[in-house]
C-alpha cells in the first residue's frame, strides 16, 4: 500500500487592497502558508520624490501576515517594492516580485465626530465607534464623562456604542447567573446612525442618566 504524498500548496500573496492608504493604517500582505524566513533587505519604500523611507518589517504572530510600517505624510504617494525571495514559507517556496503604489489623503478628506458624554452615574465608560457594518473602528476608555474626539474618519455612516463599565475593569462583563449579577449596560447613541462627510467636524451630545 503506497501512501500519497500531500500536495504542497503554492505560496499565494495577497496585498493591501486599494490604491489609497489611510494615514493611520499599516500596509500589509497576507499569505496562505506560514512564513519562516524574511529578508528585509529586499524591501524598498520610496515617497513621491523617490526618496527612500525608513520602515519596519513586522511578521504577525500568525506567520501569515507581514506588515511594512513607515511614517506616512498627508497628501503623499508611496512606492513599495518587494523583490523575489523576500519571504519564504515553510515549504521553501518564495514570493514573486510585488510592486505597490499607494497614496495618502489630505486632512480635509476626513471627518471628525466628537462625542460629548454627560452622566452623573458612578461608572467608567467604554466608548466604541462602529461602522455601518457593525465593525468596531475605534475604542476609547474614560473614567468619567468627557469630550471624546474620533478624528480622521472616512466619510460614511457610524454608530456610537457606550458600555457602562461599573466595575472599572476596562472590559464588558457578561454577568453571572449564579451570582445574580447582570451584564453591564450597553447604550447606543439615540438608536440612530451618525453621518460624517469630508471636512466635517461635528459634536454629538450623549446623555446617560440611569
Amino acid at each position: 500500500l503506497k501512501t500519497r504524498k500531500p500536495d504542497i500548496d503554492s505560496l499565494s500573496v495577497t496585498k493591501y487592497a486599494g490604491g489609497s492608504l489611510h494615514i493611520l493604517d499599516t500596509f500589509s500582505i497576507t499569505t496562505n502558508t506560514p512564513i519562516v524566513n524574511l529578508d528585509k533587505s529586499l524591501i524598498k519604500v520610496t515617497d513621491i520624490d523617490t526618496v527612500e523611507v525608513d520602515f519596519n518589517a513586522i511578521l504577525d504572530p500568525s506567520k501569515t501576515k507581514l506588515y511594512v510600517d513607515f511614517e506616512k505624510k498627508y497628501d503623499n504617494s508611496y512606492h513599495i517594492e518587494i523583490l523575489p525571495n523576500t519571504i519564504t514559507d515553510l515549504f521553501g517556496i518564495s514570493n514573486d516580485s510585488l510592486d505597490v503604489k499607494l497614496k495618502t489623503k489630505t486632512p480635509e478628506d476626513y471627518g471628525i465626530i466628537n462625542v460629548d458624554l454627560y452622566s452623573e452615574l458612578d461608572t467608567s465608560f467604554i466608548i466604541e465607534l462602529l461602522n455601518e457594518k457593525g465593525d468596531i473602528i475605534r475604542t476609547v476608555k474614560t473614567p468619567e464623562e468627557d469630550l471624546i474626539p474620533f478624528e480622521l474618519l472616512e466619510p460614511g455612516i457610524y454608530l456610537v456604542r457606550i458600555i457602562l463599565d461599573k466595575n472599572r475593569n476596562g472590559v464588558w462583563d457578561t454577568g453571572n447567573f449564579l451570582e445574580r449579577r447582570q451584564p453591564e449596560d450597553i447604550r447606543f447613541f439615540k438608536d440612530r446612525p451618525i453621518e460624517i462627510r469630508a471636512n466635517w467636524d461635528i459634536i454629538e451630545e450623549f446623555y446617560i442618566d440611569k
